[in-house]
C-alpha cells in the first residue's frame, strides 16, 4: 500500500475534503453542495482505478450498489405515475445517484489508506470541531447562520430557548447529523493512544450530547442512549475488572455540580438545564404530526398496492388529499420510502442494513469497538431516519452510511487478518 506518513497521500486528501465539506450543511450552496460535487469529482477521477481493483470488492458493497441500482431504476420508472415527478427528479433520484456514488468511494478510498480507522476518526472529530465552534456562536449571541426558526420558542407562555442549527437550517435535521458523528466520538475515545487524545475526544462527545440537549431533541435523546448501550455492552467486561479512573470521576463530579447548583451569570450549562426543564411542559404537537405522518404514508402504499406513489411525490400527495396541511413532509425516513418507492425497495434497504451487521460481526479484520461503531449506527439508524422531515435528498446521508459499510465490509486482499 503506497503511503507517506510525511504528506497526505490523493487518498487521504479526498477523505478530508468530502468529509469536512459535510460542514456546509444543506441550507447554503443549494443544489450545488460542495459535498455533492467532491462526490462527483473524486468519483469520476478514482473510477479507471476502482475498475482496475473490482475484484477486490467484498460483498457486501456489491450487495449494496446492486440494490441502489435496481432503486434508481425503480425509482426512474416510478415518474411516470408520481404526482409531483419534477421534484422526484430533481430533489431525489439525481440527488440520491450522487450520494450513491459514496459507497464504491469510501470502499475503495478506505483501502489505500494506512490505519484508515483512526484516520476517519480524526476527520469525523475536525468535522465536528469545526460545526462545535459555530454552535457555540449561535448558542452564546442567539445569531443563527442558517435558521428556519431564528425565534425558536416552546411552552405554553412562548417562551425563547437557545437552539443550534448551525448550516443545516433545523435543528432536527442538524440532531441527525451530530448523531452520524456521536459514534465516532465514542469510538476515539477508547481507541485514543494518548490522555491528550482521550480528553479532545471525551470533550467533543460531552459537547455533541449539550447540543443535542440545548435543541431539545428527544429523538436524539434516544439515539444517544442506544448508541451508549451498545458501547457499554462492549465495555461490560472491562468495567468489571478495572476501576474507573479517579480523573474521569472527578470531572463528571465537577460537571454535575456546575449543571445543577452554579447560578446562571457563571454557568456554561444554563442554557441545557433551562432547555430541559421546558421541554418536558411543552405539547406534543409534532410526536401527533409524525403520526399523521405515518399513518398518510400507509395509506399511500396501500392505495399504490405495494408499490409507492413515485419519487418525489409524498408531498403533493398529502396536499392533493388535504390542501390546508400545515406539514407534508413524511418525517421518517422509512415512510418516505415504503410511500414512494414501494415496500420491496424498503426491504432491500432493511437486508442490506441486516447484511453489514452480520459481515462486521464475523469480519476478522475489525476490532470490537469497529464492529460496536457499526453496531451503534445501524441499530439506532431507524431512529435517526425519524429525525429530519424529510432525508433521502440529504447527501450526508449516504456518505455516512457509505462510510459505515465501508469499514464493516473492511478487507484488504492478500494480507492476513489483522484487526484494526
Amino acid at each position: 500500500m503506497k503511503y507517506s506518513s510525511q504528506n497526505l497521500n490523493k487518498y487521504q486528501i479526498a477523505c478530508l475534503l468530502i468529509i469536512v465539506s459535510m460542514c456546509t450543511g444543506t441550507e447554503f450552496f443549494g443544489s450545488y453542495q460542495p459535498v455533492r460535487l467532491l462526490l462527483i469529482a473524486f468519483f469520476l477521477w478514482f473510477l479507471p482505478s476502482m475498475f482496475k481493483e473490482v475484484k477486490n470488492v467484498s460483498r457486501p458493497i456489491w450487495a449494496g450498489i446492486g440494490i441502489f441500482v435496481i432503486w434508481l431504476l425503480y425509482g426512474f420508472i416510478s415518474l411516470q405515475w408520481s404526482p409531483d415527478p419534477i421534484v422526484g427528479l430533481k430533489s431525489e433520484l439525481i440527488v440520491m445517484s450522487i450520494g450513491f456514488t459514496a459507497l464504491p468511494l469510501f470502499s475503495f478510498l478506505i483501502k489505500k489508506i494506512e490505519n484508515p480507522f483512526d484516520y476517519i476518526r480524526k476527520l469525523c472529530l475536525l468535522c465536528f470541531a469545526i460545526m462545535a465552534l459555530v454552535s457555540l456562536f449561535e448558542i452564546t449571541t442567539s445569531i443563527h447562520f442558517a435558521s428556519s426558526e431564528p425565534s425558536r420558542v416552546i411552552g405554553r407562555h412562548d417562551v425563547a430557548v437557545p437552539h443550534t442549527s448551525t448550516t443545516f437550517g433545523n435543528v432536527n435535521d442538524y440532531g441527525a447529523f451530530l448523531m452520524f458523528l456521536f459514534p465516532f466520538l465514542l469510538w476515539g475515545v477508547l481507541e485514543a493512544k494518548t490522555v491528550k487524545q482521550k480528553y479532545i475526544y471525551f470533550t467533543a462527545f460531552l459537547l455533541n450530547i449539550s447540543f443535542i440537549l440545548i435543541n431539545g431533541n428527544r429523538m436524539g435523546l434516544l439515539v444517544i442512549i442506544i448508541q451508549m448501550l451498545c458501547f457499554l455492552l462492549l465495555l461490560k467486561d472491562r468495567i468489571k475488572k478495572e476501576h474507573i479512573k479517579k480523573r474521569y470521576i472527578i470531572l463528571l463530579l465537577l460537571l454535575l455540580i456546575a449543571f445543577f447548583f452554579a447560578p446562571r451569570k457563571y454557568n456554561p450549562f444554563y442554557a441545557i438545564r433551562y432547555r430541559m426543564a421546558t421541554v418536558l411542559h411543552s405539547s406534543d404537537e409534532s410526536s401527533n404530526e409524525r403520526i399523521k405522518m405515518i399513518k398518510s404514508g400507509i395509506n399511500m402504499l396501500k392505495d399504490s398496492h405495494g408499490m409507492g406513489i413515485g419519487a418525489g411525490g409524498f408531498e403533493a400527495s398529502v396536499l392533493q388529499k388535504n390542501p390546508d396541511a400545515n406539514i407534508i413532509n413524511p418525517h421518517n425516513l422509512f415512510v418516505e420510502i415504503f410511500a414512494q418507492y414501494g415496500i420491496g425497495i424498503l426491504l432491500l434497504l432493511c437486508s442490506w442494513l441486516a447484511y453489514l451487521f452480520y459481515y462486521a460481526r464475523h469480519n476478522a479484520y475489525l476490532s470490537s469497538k469497529a464492529r460496536t461503531t457499526v453496531y451503534a449506527i445501524i441499530v439506532s439508524f431507524p431512529l435517526i431516519g425519524a429525525m429530519p422531515s424529510a432525508f433521502l435528498g440529504y447527501t450526508f446521508l449516504w456518505v455516512f452510511l457509505s462510510i459505515v459499510a465501508a469499514i464493516a465490509a473492511y478487507k484488504l486482499p492478500n494480507t492476513q487478518s489483522i484487526k484494526i
